[in-house]
């Protein structure tokens, strides 16, 4: 999903990114039944199955020497990729863990207007931001229910008179987005290739959502993150002449 969105946003030169796992056995491949069901959801969301056709790569704790930011898919992979490094570099730990993130810290990153902006600059093509549109309510906390949850909190320590400090009425209210409120990673439906097939009846999800309706939950997700990232770096690292869109 980051290089459909970066593509898109004409910055693959300068954004790239490299996919790794704790678990994993360098050079191994997913079982070739499971890359044949994911082709499928691959195409669905225009996404090139390279990623889970190549050999796998481990994490290794050089690797935050290579990287400007290392990007884990929730907490509990984020804990224990710090561990990893704390035992390798107890000495300096400033020096990397504000580059270890997980991709959920950018789901509130793009206030509305900017994620699902159309033009040169767009960071969804139409296709994704239709969809990214129809889900995003579902997706991330509204900021008229940011700024409520503040005014309560600020209701409950000032004694019920003080008000939420919102922005302008555009975009994402600027106060803090409460930590109930945000997932603490992207959910991943299991690796097994009756998961892709549509029909496969209701799954073990708690709302009683179907496999596809758990990918493209998944994906959508993914999506908005990503975007948040995108746009992240872009505002860290503006695009110059030399560093222009792509062609």
């Amino acid at each position: 999903m980051l290089e459909r969105i970066v593509s898109w946003r004409g910055c693959s030169r300068i954004i790239v990114g490299y996919s790794c796992g704790l678990e994993a056995a360098p050079g191994s491949r997913l079982e070739w039944s499971t890359q044949a069901a994911l082709f499928g959801v691959a195409a669905g969301w225009q996404l090139r199955p390279h990623l889970f056709t190549a050999a796998k790569q481990q994490f290794e704790p050089d690797d935050v020497d290579k990287f400007e930011l290392l990007i884990c898919l929730d907490s509990s992979i984020q804990a224990e990729v710090l561990k990893q490094l704390s035992a390798a570099r107890p000495a300096h730990p400033a020096s990397y863990t504000p580059r270890i993130c997980c991709l959920t810290d950018f789901l509130m990153y793009c206030p509305d207007d900017v994620l699902l902006r159309i033009g040169s600059t767009a960071l969804l093509d139409r296709q994704l931001r239709g969809a990214v549109q129809l889900a995003l309510p579902a997706l991330r906390p509204s900021a008229a229910r940011i700024a409520a949850a503040a005014a309560a909190a600020a209701e409950t320590a000032g004694g019920g008179s003080a008000a939420a400090a919102t922005s302008s009425g555009e975009g994402l209210p600027a106060v803090a987005v409460p930590a109930y409120m945000l997932p603490t990673g992207i959910p991943r439906p299991p690796l097994s290739a009756g998961s892709y097939d549509a029909g496969e009846g209701e799954c073990a999800d708690p709302e009683g959502c179907t496999p596809d309706e758990q990918w493209e939950r998944m994906a959508l997700l993914t999506a908005v993150c990503c975007a948040g990232l995108v746009q992240y770096l872009l505002d860290l690292y503006p695009l110059s002449d030399d560093t222009g869109l792509d062609d």
